[in-house]
This record gives structure tokens, sequence and C-alpha cells, in this order.
């Protein structure tokens, strides 16, 4: 989702003038700026996530359990992760304008799904605190670890 909202609109900021100004969106230092940063945001989080289940994948290959720390740090990059897509969603349908508020604009859907992926219980910005607790060697409260 955000990365096709990222490109979606990089394409988008390639051909519309905003009203208010004579040239395209992308000549914008601050566009470009958010656009950097919505990539990062969106990499970073894919990256953290890949990295805790390769982690995991290896302790799985040599028959370990898998520990509380694991499925903790699993929760947290999962949670990062779609923390961090959907903040890179809005960030770039913010910076698209009005363009991105109407139904016949993908980046409309985009906005919409990037809120309903956070509001899914594996992800919502309080597993942190789970995560957390787990860190100072504390029951991690969450039926879910």
């Amino acid at each position: 989702m955000a990365r096709a909202a990222i490109d979606t609109f990089v394409e988008l900021a390639t051909v519309k003038t905003p009203r208010s100004s004579g040239e395209l969106l992308r000549e914008r230092v601050m566009v470009q700026a958010l656009t950097g940063e919505a990539e990062a945001l969106l990499r970073s989080g894919r990256a953290l996530l890949f990295e805790v289940v390769e982690e995991m994948w290896q302790t799985a290959l040599v028959k370990e359990p898998i520990t509380e720390r694991q499925r903790s740090d699993l929760r947290m990059a999962m949670t990062h992760a779609a923390q961090n897509a959907a903040r890179a969603t809005h960030m770039v349908c913010s910076a698209a304008g009005t363009t991105s508020i109407f139904a016949k604009s993908p980046l409309e859907r985009y906005a919409r799904d990037a809120e309903v992926v956070t509001r899914h219980n594996q992800l919502q910005f309080v597993n942190y605190e789970a995560v957390g607790r787990t860190m100072f060697g504390l029951e991690s409260n969450s039926p879910l670890f």
C-alpha cells in the first residue's frame, strides 16, 4: 500500500501544477523532502521486519524454540512496519493536496487502507507497551505474545 502510494504520488508530482504555483509539484523542496522521508520510513520498517523474521527463521532451522523476546521483537517489527507505512502513505497523500481526497484518485484508497491496517489488533501502536515490558524482563501482559 505505501509502496503504491509513494509511486503513485511520484507520478502525480511529475505532471501536477498546483493552482497556487507555476511549477510542478515535484519542484517544491518540501515535496522532495517529504517524498524522501516517506521512502525512508517505508524501507526502514520493512528492513527491520525482514531482519527479525530472518533471526526467527534461523532459530527454527536449528530446531530451537522461539523465545519470548523474539516474539516480542516480531510484534515490534510488525507494528513498526505498519505504522511507518501508514505514516509514509499519509505524508504523500497530504503532499498531493486535494487530488488525494477524491474517490477517483488511487491515493484516496491508499489513505483509507493505511488507516485500516493500523487499526488491526496485531499492528496497533499499543503493542509497543508490551514490547517495552519484555525488554524490562516483565511479562508482556498481552495474550497475543
